[in-house]
């Protein structure tokens, strides 16, 4: 599975363009997912995996800029 930073990196260079909503939204889902399986798929954390999606998102996202 890509990380983020790999989609990230594949939509600049393919639009040198910022990420759009609907980019990040999916840019987060991912980054959750990967955070529910690597925490075993344990149910209950759907929200917390969420935001801490976020943040690593937003953090990359600026690192990456």
């Amino acid at each position: 599975m890509k990380n983020v930073r790999q989609i990230f990196k594949k939509q600049t260079a393919q639009n040198e363009k910022p990420v759009n909503a609907k980019v990040y939204a999916q840019l987060v889902e991912k980054k959750a997912f990967e955070l529910y399986e690597r925490k075993g798929c344990q149910n209950g954390c759907d929200l917390d995996d969420w935001l801490e999606a976020e943040r690593a998102v937003e953090k990359e996202l600026i690192a990456g800029k």
